[in-house]
């Protein structure tokens, strides 16, 4: 292939050679060449002869120049700065101070170059290393942290650079004068001996003391006392001005790239929007939990331009966070869905086991929480018409869930009473039996529980087992935004105690645990008393007991032999004295949970039942309703504990 064509030029070889320098290379297109590989367009040099140039002009060019300018011109090269320097030449950076817009007017005791260095240069003025934006405003230095350390001292007790010093008494008027001769940070009288009071300026201090030892006569020193105090007067002036100078610039500045970040921001949401990611970022900007992941996202609030290389960085920042936002979004839709399907099976449920009028046999009944994770319930839930639910869908297979449930409740409660009593009969259900009693483990009285009156009670409902399947974790979720939840029923923890000390109770009076059933006692009214009379006791009571009364009764101290079955002339007297057994309203304590079989899920206590049956259903006998069961209690409360009044033991001896 033929050579490439080199490219034409106007200039010599010799004339590119002599605009070389050590830090670039001239190419023979005229642009610059650096060793970084960056090309630079333009000449090299042209503003060299800027400082030969007439003052007159010099001051017309510098009178739209800014004081940074100047401060970047001085470090350009020894000419500029040996010129603006040049104390002749102080006229143009008055020019350019005065030019520019809010900046105090100049301290007498700084020079024009030095307040522009101090105002502008992020330069330490010990060290010279940058950047230290911080300015100790008091002293009228910029320090970095070493030097800060190294150029400021605290005043003790009795300052070590008062010895050998003339005319000490001049300084030394009391505690606390030294502050009208220095400028001290936190001063403080008294307070000598800690180094965050009374910090001083070493410079400062230094050079008030050679001018003091320089000094010829007292009066002179006395003179130079009071020079001090009006010089320390005038920098206190301009230090709170120059603060809050700094301040307000402080305050514009954030302002301004406040706005900047906020517009950088906009126009990355725009491009989002038009990316397709609209909804997701209207999910983090409405949330506090979005607001937070954005915030940590250090390129959504940076204070430059957006460019589209710098969205590109931002997308591929931003895309995990927007996928997961995307991913949220669909499966809230999800859960909004399913819970509209919770509630139809909700309704389903209670539209199977509660007819009114009602009876306690119905609130021993499952939950939905029970059946919503059956195979049959998540088929429909995640089926093709799970949209179109409707409660006649759940109805066929609400029985058969509604009994595999509690079938599986009375196995668990069977094998408890079998692995306590042996030679249980087949024929017999070991939950018929008397001593089928179950303790609840987070009930905080001694509460005795039968089948089926076990699956109402509240505290065996407090295990949420949700199946750690994204079915169960769905439904969980929308169960909670229902205001509800999944909690399903468990005899998890359930006690047997009282299975053991009936058993042993009825050991004692003669009778089989194996074999005595619970509605034999009941048909026959069998009733228990004990032998000797325990009325002192002032909790006791020598009347007649249910079975189950009377064994919490016996069960703390295990004397199951004080007991003996009430005699056939007790039974009469009981049915001679006409003592109702039905408790009723007034006769139970105020907590009692009473239930309206008139409505479907009403229930309250005390006064709250007879003010429901006058105002609900107007009904005014309230014994009466008791007794025909429109209202009942619930069937875990407690009444077989009251005994039945009886004449005392010792009058029937």
């Amino acid at each position: 292939m033929p050579p490439k064509k080199k490219s034409r030029t106007t200039r010599s070889a010799k004339n590119v050679q002599a605009s070389q320098d050590s830090k670039g290379r001239q190419s023979t297109s005229g642009a610059v060449t650096r060793p970084t590989g960056r090309v630079l367009r333009g000449r090299r040099g042209s503003l060299k002869d800027l400082p030969e140039m007439p003052t007159d002009i010099l001051n017309e060019i510098f009178s739209y120049l800014h004081p940074t300018d100047l401060l970047s011109l001085v470090r350009t090269n020894k000419a500029f700065c040996r010129f603006l320097l040049d104390p002749r030449n102080v006229r143009m950076w008055r020019v350019c101070r005065e030019g520019a817009q809010d900046i105090p007017p100049l301290p007498p005791f700084l020079s024009e170059t030095a307040f522009a260095h101090l105002l502008f240069a992020p330069f330490c003025h010990g060290c010279g290393k940058s950047p230290v934006h911080k300015v100790m405003w008091i002293w009228f230095t910029r320090y970095c942290r070493q030097c800060l350390e190294e150029k400021r001292g605290y005043i003790r007790s009795y300052p070590p650079f008062l010895e050998g010093v003339p005319d000490r008494e001049i300084l030394v008027k009391g505690k606390g004068q030294f502050s009208e001769i220095l400028s001290l940070i936190n001063p403080s009288d008294g307070n000598y001996c800690y180094q965050r009071h009374n910090n001083y300026h070493i410079p400062q201090l230094e050079r008030f003391l050679a001018e003091w030892n320089a000094a010829e006569s007292s009066e002179a020193r006395k003179g130079l006392y009071e020079k001090q105090k009006a010089l320390i007067v005038e920098m206190r002036k301009h230090e709170r001005v120059l603060e809050k100078w700094w301040e307000r610039r402080q305050e514009d500045r954030s302002d301004e790239l406040n706005a900047v970040r906020r517009q950088r921001f906009s126009e990355i949401c725009k491009r989002l929007e038009d990316a397709g990611w609209g909804q997701e970022l209207a999910r983090l900007r409405g949330t506090s939990e979005g607001k937070a992941a954005l915030r940590s996202v250090h390129t959504l609030y940076q204070p430059t331009k957006l460019t589209d290389k710098a969205f590109e960085t931002v997308l591929r920042q931003m895309e995990g966070l927007l996928t997961d936002t995307r991913n949220t979004l669909e499966q809230e839709k999800r859960r909004a869905k399913l819970v509209k399907r919770v509630k139809v099976f909700e309704q389903a449920v209670e539209a199977h086991y509660v007819q009114v009028p009602r009876n306690p046999r119905m609130l021993c009944r499952p939950r939905f929480g029970d059946l919503i994770f059956e195979p049959e319930v998540e088929a429909l839930f995640t089926g093709p018409n799970a949209d179109g639910l409707t409660v006649a869908d759940f109805a066929p297979i609400i029985p058969t869930l509604g009994s595999r449930w509690e079938e599986r409740i009375k196995e668990k409660l069977r094998a408890m009473v079998k692995a306590q009593v042996e030679g249980i009969p087949d024929d017999k259900d070991p939950l018929d039996l008397a001593v089928a009693l179950f303790a609840c483990p987070g009930c905080h009285v001694d509460r005795s529980l039968r089948y089926p009156d076990i699956l109402a009670h509240y505290c065996l409902r407090y295990h949420h087992l949700v199946p750690k399947t994204p079915y169960g974790q769905d439904i969980k979720a929308a169960t909670s935004k229902m205001g509800s939840s999944c909690i399903r029923f468990s005899v998890h923890g359930v006690q047997d105690t009282l299975i053991v000390d009936g058993k042993q109770f009825l050991t004692v009076l003669g009778m089989s645990p194996a074999t005595t059933t619970w509605d034999e006692l009941a048909k026959e009214n069998v009733l228990f008393r004990r032998k000797q009379c325990r009325c002192y006791s002032g909790d006791d009571h020598c009347g007649a007991y249910t079975w189950d009364a009377a064994l919490h009764k016996s069960r703390r101290k295990k004397e199951y032999d004080a007991w003996r079955p009430v005699t056939p002339q007790e039974l009469e007297a009981i049915s001679i004295l006409g003592v109702p057994l039905r408790p009723t309203i007034h006769n139970m304590g105020y907590r009692t949970d009473w239930h309206c079989g008139l409505c479907i899920n009403w229930s309250g206590n005390g006064d709250n039942v007879e003010k429901h049956l006058k105002e609900k259903h107007q009904l005014e006998n309230v014994k009466q309703c008791v007794e025909d069961g429109t209202v009942f209690m619930h069937p875990c409360e407690i009444t077989e504990r009251r005994p039945i009044p009886l004449p005392h033991v010792a009058e029937i001896q």
